[in-house]
């Protein structure tokens, strides 16, 4: 029997899929919850208990982004949980979404990289070399495979095909996301020039090369592994300077416009990451394009308060919105007109929905 879990982590996603053939698939494991505090990463983690309790230990991971609070519930497993009877997982894939190709690509992972080095000090900055070097030591040593997709990309995960919606391969000048990105780099370079800190990280991203690392993803370029057990600085109190949480912000945005989407290909599933409104018309048109209009669940786009009217063309069993008390404050009630039931982990708890 098939069923899908969405734990109440709060403002956040952990969820996960069995598959076709029984495996796990593992969708975010995260929560923005206490931000500043442990609050939101042990939210995550217990939402993952639960899905390993009922279903079992995922196999594969699907990111939305990958953001620190998408993924801070595994920095817990890491830090604190290592006593758990789960340990240690044996997870095989790590699946998210690729940077667009377009002219100011460049520019954009400069940006990226740099912020990432401005907020967690870390030894690369480059944030999928640090999440697969994290999960390869919950593995207790293997590493997984892992690699970005794009739009039109099929995987086949645990006997399941899913389609990828979005990102796209390439993103024209004029569309909303590369308009995002220009705007959050006129932010950076203002906060380049007012904070001498960001300002460093900066001149270390470009005089070490790291885009480069980023782009190649070799293997072997893997920076060498960490101690295991440090404690991550996202979970300590920090404040920025106002220019650099603005333009950090704004990057945030412009990657929430290339959030992954993608569609079971049976027609059982839906999802829609943290995308923005424009971004979520352009996936009901890739979804419609492909005779994909009726869904049994469909996990809401940025926790149930982004809506487009182009989703009163599709239909749904259910719609679930994985959201805490913020994000329920603007929760879109209009999801309840393309569904049979619209379920907020707010209200609900966890959410178990069966699928065949």
């Amino acid at each position: 029997m098939r069923l899908m879990l969405v734990a109440n982590v709060g403002d956040g996603l952990c969820t996960a899929i069995r598959t076709t053939i029984g495996e796990i698939v593992q969708i975010d494991c995260g929560s923005t919850a206490g931000a500043r505090n442990l609050s939101g990463p042990r939210s995550a983690f217990d939402g993952l208990c639960k899905i390993i309790d009922v279903l079992s230990t995922p196999r594969t991971i699907f990111l939305s982004h990958i953001h620190i609070d998408h993924y801070n519930g595994l920095i817990y497993a890491d830090t604190k949980g290592s006593a758990h009877s789960f340990l240690p997982l044996n997870m095989k894939e790590v699946i998210f979404p690729g940077i667009p190709d377009f002219s100011r690509k460049r520019e954009f992972l400069f940006a990226l990289l740099t912020m990432n080095l401005r907020l967690l000090g870390d030894e690369t900055g480059i944030a999928e070399y640090e999440l697969v070097k994290l999960i390869t030591r919950l593995n207790a040593g293997k590493r997984p495979q892992f690699g970005p997709v794009y739009q039109g990309d099929h995987v086949m995960v645990g006997g399941s095909y899913y389609t990828i919606l979005w990102p796209p391969r390439m993103l024209a000048e004029n569309e909303p996301a590369a308009k995002t990105v220009v705007q959050a780099l006129k932010l950076f370079k203002r906060a380049l020039q007012k904070d001498e800190t960001t300002r460093k990280w900066y001149e270390y991203v470009r005089e070490t090369n790291l885009d480069s690392d980023y782009l190649d993803r070799r293997k072997d370029k893997m920076p060498s592994d960490q101690d295991r057990g440090r404690l991550f600085p996202e979970f300590l109190p920090r404040k920025l300077p106002a220019i650099v949480d603005k333009a950090n912000k704004a990057l945030r945005k412009a990657a929430n416009r290339l959030s992954l989407s993608f569609l079971e290909d049976s027609g059982d599933f839906l999802f829609m990451g943290d995308m923005e409104s424009k971004e979520v018309k352009m996936v009901v048109d890739n979804a419609l394009a492909s005779n994909r209009r009726y869904f049994r669940i469909f996990v809401t786009p940025h926790h149930g308060t982004h809506w487009n009217k182009a989703l009163l063309n599709l239909k749904c069993t259910y719609a679930i919105s994985s959201c805490g008390r913020k994000h329920y404050r603007n929760l879109c009630f209009k999801y309840d007109r393309i569904c049979l039931e619209h379920r907020a982990t707010w209200e609900c708890g966890d959410v178990i929905c069966w699928i065949t």
